[in-house]
């Protein structure tokens, strides 16, 4: 995405396991969903379980703001290495008067099969809304 440069630092193909939803706990985006609710979608005609395809690592301190974040699967990371695993699948960068929203989820697939991803997609709806 060329159209934030400043906010994003890269996107990464992966397979998205788990999301955590704690940055949006408490808020209207989250409202009905449990801690690991985010984690092992299933896909209508399709074994594989997983959240996301994709994330993007944001730039610390930029104006993107996280609203749920992202650790790809992995084993030991060396402290020094930890600031580099942390990502995201869905944030907003502000334009304007307004925001965008970036989300990485995979809802296409997992929304038909899923009730906590079609929860969080009705909630993603209601609160663009706002």
């Amino acid at each position: 995405v060329d159209l934030f440069p400043d906010d994003i630092l890269s996107v990464k193909n992966l397979t998205g396991e788990y999301a955590d939803l704690s940055p949006s706990a408490g808020t209207p985006l989250t409202d009905g969903l449990h801690p690991m609710d985010i984690k092992w979608w299933g896909r209508k005609n399709d074994w594989r379980v997983f959240v996301a395809s994709s994330a993007h690592r944001l730039k610390p301190g930029g104006a993107a703001r996280v609203m749920i974040s992202f650790i790809p699967s992995h084993g030991y990371i060396a402290p020094e290495r930890v600031p580099e695993q942390l990502m995201t699948v869905l944030f907003e960068i502000p334009m304007g008067k307004g925001r965008v929203w970036i989300c990485d989820l995979d809802f296409e697939e997992t929304i038909s099969s899923d009730p906590a991803a079609r929860s969080l997609m009705s909630n993603i709806l209601k609160m663009s809304a706002m």
